[in-house]
């Protein structure tokens, strides 16, 4: 029998050996499920020569069941693990705030990124009385949403102040 360090050297180095020690360890655990309910079903020892019950038996037998069930379930998680579900319930919400700094800096930066594209925003401006909501934008072209969908580095962000 070769040394357990140069079967894991084999595996790694030949993908034909890899194939079939996976499909060995498969079907190591079918007979390790085996052992199980063999196990489990042999009652010939649960009881004294007098019939009491033998609890040590019974003990001992549960060890080996809960042993093999816990290695089978480390070893093969996806067939032999506890099946997890997680469900949520709720609702998950975010807000950010940002300064009128950041604000700005975010305007000039998709403005300029407009001015770059070609893109021109057309529509009227709402006077500073009226409210938000009452504010009509005009639609966006999606050559504009494409064009300011990008990925965020965080590390290339910069704080209010080194605006």
């Amino acid at each position: 029998m070769p040394a357990r360090q140069t079967v894991h050297q084999w595996r790694m180095r030949i993908p034909a050996f890899a194939d079939l020690y996976a499909r060995a360890r498969e079907i190591g655990m079918e007979s390790m499920g085996d052992d199980l309910l063999a196990i489990a079903d042999d009652d010939s020892l649960d009881l004294d020569e007098d019939g009491r019950p033998n609890s040590a038996n019974v003990q001992r037998s549960r060890l080996q069941v809960d042993a093999r069930r816990f290695l089978m379930s480390k070893l093969a998680p996806k067939v032999y693990g506890d099946r997890v579900e997680h469900q949520h319930s709720g609702t998950v919400e975010s807000v950010v705030t940002l300064s009128d700094k950041e604000r700005m800096r975010r305007l000039a930066t998709f403005l300029a990124m407009d001015e770059r594209a070609g893109v021109t925003v057309e529509g009227e401006l709402g006077t500073s009385d009226e409210e938000p909501a009452d504010l009509a934008l005009p639609a966006c072209p999606a050559s504009v949403d494409e064009t300011h969908q990008r990925p965020i580095d965080d590390r290339a962000r910069r704080g209010d102040d080194e605006i």
